[in-house]
């Protein structure tokens, strides 16, 4: 925890909520993109939709000072915090999303491996459809939970960088 020498705006706060909401969609779409894609019949559909979603998030996450200063317009003002900064909230929007992330991607992915170690060494030397959709659900998980162990370690140096690079746009 550092003390701020600026007083934390309520828009500060709201545009923090915002961009995890924003990676959080990012997120979901990315983990159910990798959970259709051995069964859907057409990939492209799979990747234009992707596409659609990773532009939302990145609109949201570029439009979320505007919208915090909307929903703020008549009561932006100081926020006391009790000597969090705004690094602080950063780090622990990254740190909620990385704990939920790895939370619900370490189960399911324990199981998936077994199963598919399981799966993959009882068959021949070719994987069946069913065996490779294993594959790629257990991918899916796998990937929540390195995204998630990532947010979780590297948090606080996404923070950082996140407030410089918001500090040089202003």
């Amino acid at each position: 925890m550092q003390p701020s020498s600026n007083p934390t705006r309520l828009s500060d706060v709201v545009v923090v909520i915002i961009r995890i909401f924003a990676i959080k969609l990012g997120l979901d779409a990315i983990t159910y993109l990798l959970a259709r894609y051995p069964t859907e019949p057409s990939r492209y559909i799979g990747f234009f939709l992707l596409g659609v979603v990773a532009v939302l998030a990145f609109g949201i996450w570029q439009a979320s000072p505007s919208i915090a200063r909307y929903t703020t317009r008549r009561h932006d003002s100081s926020v006391d915090l009790g000597g969090f900064g705004l690094s602080d909230l950063y780090t622990f929007a990254f740190l909620l999303v990385g704990l939920y992330f790895t939370v619900e991607g370490f189960g399911p992915s324990i199981t998936w491996l077994h199963y598919s170690l399981r799966q993959s060494s009882s068959a021949g030397a070719t994987l069946s459809q069913q065996q490779l959709a294993n594959f790629y659900t257990l991918f899916k998980y796998l990937a929540k939970l390195g995204l998630g162990l990532v947010l979780i370690f590297n948090g606080r140096r996404f923070a950082i960088k996140l407030i410089k690079h918001q500090q040089e746009k202003t």
